[in-house]
C-alpha cells in the first residue's frame, strides 16, 4: 500500500476484512464483474464504502438513522476506525472523482440507469395513478420506485399505504444500498421495502400473481456471458423462450408476467434488438399471446443511455389474451426542448395484423397510415434470392499477413486474388480494386471456393443503412464485410438489382428487415438470412427486359459523377417501373416517396454513391434522423 494516504490504506485494509466475510457467492458475483482481479473487486468494494460514508452522512444531516451495516459497504464501515469514518463521511461526494461502477464491470452485470424523462414517459404509458400495487424486479439506483412514491404522494396516498404497495428488488447490494438511501431521504422511516435476491429464481422475493404493475429497467446481458450455472437455471424455469443466446432482459419479460394479476401491466425498458433476433422469437410469442398496449422506439432519441450499446425500447402489455380488435400502439420518441421531456409520435394497428406482418417473428416500431397495407402486399411474394458471406480471416492469421492495398499485390504473395470489402460497395457499383489477398484456404474461416466469387454476381455491403446493390462481372473475392447473392437460374442481375435498389424495396427493408444495429454506429446489419427474406416478384418477359435495361444503364451513370443527375431521374424512372412490378399503385408511390423525402427516412434511405465518402455516423447530439448522417 505504499503511496497510499493514511485513510486510503485503513480503507483497503477494511475492504480485504469485509470481503473475507462475503458469502462465496457474493465474492464470485463481484470477482465476475472485475474480470477475475481480486484487487480491482477490493478496489470497486472500497470505493463503494466511502460513497456508502457520505450516503449515511447525508441520511444523518436530514435526521434519518443509517443504514444497517448488513451489506459489504455496512461491512467495511464498521470494520474501520472511527476516526477514518468520520473522514470519510466529511468528504466532498464529488472528491474521489470516480465510481464503484466502471463502465466495464457496469457492462457486464447488464446496469444501466434510468433518467426522469424515460421513468415519466413509461409511468404514464402504464397508467401508473398511485393507487397499484408496484413491483420493480431489477431496481437498480431506484429510479421507478423513488418517482412512483413522488407521484403517489402527490396524489394524496398516505405514506404508510404506498409503503405497502411498493417493492424493489435486487441481486447487487451496490445497488441496492444507493436505491435504499435516495429512498429514505425521500420517504423517511415510511419508505418501501427493497429486498436484496434474484428476482428471477427467489419466489418469496417476487410472489407471483399479486402485482398490478412490474415496471423497471432490467439488465441488458447477452445469453453468453450469463453464469452458465444460472443460465441452465433460467433455461429450466422458461422453456419456451428456447434455448438459445436470450438476453437476461428476456428472463425478466417472461417472469414478470408471473408476477402479475391477470390485467396487470408489465413496463419495460428494453433492448430493440429483443423484436428482432432469432434467439428471442419465443420471447415474442409470449408477449403476442397478451395485450401488445404500447411499443415506443427511442433509436430517434438519441443519448437516453449514452453508456448502453444498445438502442432502447419502451414495452407496456397487459397480461391475458387481447380481445377482439384490440391495437397496438406504436410510438417513436424524440426529445422535447431542452431534453426535459420525451415528445412521441403514434400510430395504431390491429394486434393480430402487426403480429402477422413481421417475417419470421420481427416486430416493426415505424409504421404511418398505408404503411401496413403495402407492406403485406409485398411480404406475400416470393423471397427467392440465395446470399452468403465473403471470406473471414482466421483471428490467429492476421489480416495484415493475408491482405494488402494498393495497384498491384505484394511479390511475396503466392496466390494474388483481387479482393472486395463493404466500403468498396455502392449502388450500382464497386469502386476500382485496390486490395488483394494472398488466397491460402488453410487460413480463411469457412473458406470457400473461388466458384463462390465466380462473376456476374450481386455485392450488398454487409453493415449499411438500407441495401446497396451493385452487379460485379469480375470474379474478385469479397471479405465478410460484402454479402454475395444470387437470383434463380435464369434470372437478369441487372433487373435483380433494379429491384433491391428500388425505393419500395428499401422501405420493405427498413420496416421490416433491418437487424441487429450495431452499438455506436448505429448502421444495419443485413445477414445472409435478411437478405434472402427480400421479396421478389415474378416479372414477365418485357417487365424483366425493361428492368435489366435501366439496371444496365443506371450502372453505366453512376462511374461518372458528372452525370449524377441524370441518375437520379433514372432511377425515378426504375422506381416507378418497379413500383408497378411489385404490385403498388400510383398513390402509393407518390406516398411513399413523400415520406423518403423528409427526414427520417430521407437520410436512411439515400443510396451510396461510388467516389463518395460513406456515411460516417456519430452518436453524440442530433436532431430526429440525422445520427444517419
Amino acid at each position: 500500500m505504499a503511496g497510499l494516504s493514511e485513510l486510503e490504506q485503513d480503507l483497503q485494509r477494511a475492504a480485504q476484512l469485509a470481503w473475507d466475510e462475503l458469502s462465496h457467492d457474493l465474492r464470485a458475483r463481484l470477482l465476475d464483474e472485475a474480470r477475475g482481479q481480486r484487487a480491482a473487486a477490493l478496489s470497486r468494494l472500497a470505493e463503494h464504502a466511502r460513497h456508502a460514508a457520505q450516503a449515511d452522512a447525508r441520511l444523518a444531516a436530514a435526521g434519518h438513522a443509517p443504514l444497517p451495516a448488513d451489506d459489504p459497504a455496512g461491512r467495511v464501515l464498521e470494520h474501520l476506525c472511527p476516526a477514518a469514518a468520520a473522514a470519510l463521511a466529511s468528504e466532498d461526494p464529488g472528491a474521489s472523482g470516480s465510481s464503484p461502477w466502471t463502465a466495464r464491470s457496469q457492462k457486464r452485470r447488464g446496469g444501466v440507469y434510468t433518467e426522469r424523462p424515460l421513468v415519466d414517459l413509461l409511468l404514464d404509458l402504464a397508467g401508473y395513478h398511485g393507487q397499484e400495487r408496484v413491483l420493480e424486479p431489477a431496481v437498480g439506483a431506484g429510479a421507478f420506485l423513488l418517482r412512483a412514491w413522488e407521484r403517489a404522494r402527490a396524489a394524496g396516498v398516505a405514506p404508510a399505504r404506498l409503503a405497502e404497495r411498493l417493492r424493489g428488488v435486487d441481486v447487487h447490494p451496490y445497488a441496492l444500498r444507493e436505491a435504499r438511501c435516495a429512498l429514505r431521504l425521500l420517504a423517511g422511516e415510511a419508505a418501501p421495502r427493497l429486498v436484496e435476491a434474484d428476482a428471477l429464481a427467489d419466489a418469496e422475493a417476487c410472489p407471483a400473481g399479486e402485482w398490478d404493475l412490474v415496471v423497471g429497467n432490467p439488465p441488458y446481458v447477452r445469453g453468453e456471458r450469463i453464469p452458465a450455472e444460472l443460465r441452465a437455471r433460467y433455461r429450466a424455469r422458461f422453456p419456451d423462450l428456447g434455448a438459445g443466446n436470450q438476453d437476461l432482459a428476456g428472463y425478466f419479460v417472461a417472469a414478470g408476467l408471473e408476477w402479475l394479476r391477470e390485467g396487470g401491466r408489465l413496463a419495460f425498458v428494453l433492448s430493440q434488438g429483443l423484436l428482432e433476433a432469432r434467439s428471442t422469437r419465443g420471447l415474442r410469442e409470449l408477449l403476442g399471446a397478451h395485450q401488445l398496449e404500447a411499443l415506443v422506439s427511442l433509436e430517434w432519441a438519441p443519448g437516453a443511455f449514452p453508456d448502453a450499446s444498445v438502442i432502447p425500447l419502451l414495452l407496456v402489455v397487459r397480461k391475458g389474451p387481447p380481445p377482439a380488435g384490440h391495437r397496438v400502439r406504436l410510438g417513436r420518441a424524440t426529445w422535447g426542448p431542452g431534453r426535459e421531456a420525451l415528445e412521441v409520435s403514434w400510430s395504431q394497428l390491429e394486434q393480430g395484423r402487426f403480429l402477422r406482418l413481421a417475417p419470421e417473428g420481427r416486430w416493426p416500431l415505424f409504421l404511418r397510415r398505408g404503411d401496413a397495407s403495402l407492406l403485406e402486399g409485398l411480404r406475400r411474394l416470393p423471397t427467392p434470392l440465395e446470399a452468403g458471406y465473403g471470406l473471414a480471416i482466421r483471428t490467429r492469421v492476421g489480416a495484415g499477413e493475408l491482405v494488402a492495398e494498393g495497384p498491384e499485390p505484394p511479390a511475396s504473395f503466392s496466390a494474388p486474388r483481387p479482393l472486395r470489402d463493404g466500403r468498396d460497395v455502392a449502388a450500382w457499383g464497386t469502386e476500382p480494386v485496390r486490395r488483394w489477398i494472398d488466397y491460402r484456404p488453410e487460413a480463411i474461416s469457412d473458406a470457400k471456393s473461388e466458384d463462390f466469387f465466380a462473376g456476374p454476381k450481386l455485392l450488398i455491403p454487409r453493415i449499411a443503412l438500407t441495401p446497396q446493390v451493385a452487379v460485379d462481372e469480375s470474379d474478385a473475392l469479397c471479405r465478410n464485410t460484402v454479402m454475395v447473392a444470387r437470383p434463380p437460374a435464369g434470372r437478369d442481375l441487372y433487373a435483380t438489382a433494379a429491384l433491391l435498389n428500388s425505393l419500395p424495396l428499401r422501405v420493405y427493408a427498413f420496416h421490416l428487415l433491418r437487424a441487429g444495429v450495431l452499438a455506436g454506429s448505429h448502421r444495419c446489419t443485413f445477414y445472409a438470412r435478411v437478405l434472402q427474406a427480400l421479396p421478389l416478384p415474378t416479372l414477365d418477359e418485357g417487365d424483366e427486359a425493361e428492368l435489366a435495361r435501366l439496371g444496365r444503364e443506371a450502372t453505366r451513370l453512376a462511374r461518372d459523377p458528372a452525370r449524377r443527375e441524370q441518375l437520379v431521374e433514372l432511377e425515378r424512372a426504375l422506381d416507378e417501373r418497379a413500383a408497378l412490378a411489385y404490385g403498388l399503385s400510383a398513390s402509393q408511390l407518390r406516398r411513399l416517396r413523400r415520406e423518403a423525402g423528409r427526414d427520417p427516412l430521407a437520410t436512411v434511405l439515400r443510396p451510396a454513391r461510388l467516389g463518395q465518402r460513406r456515411r460516417r455516423i456519430g452518436v453524440a447530439e442530433f436532431a430526429a434522423g440525422a445520427r444517419y448522417r
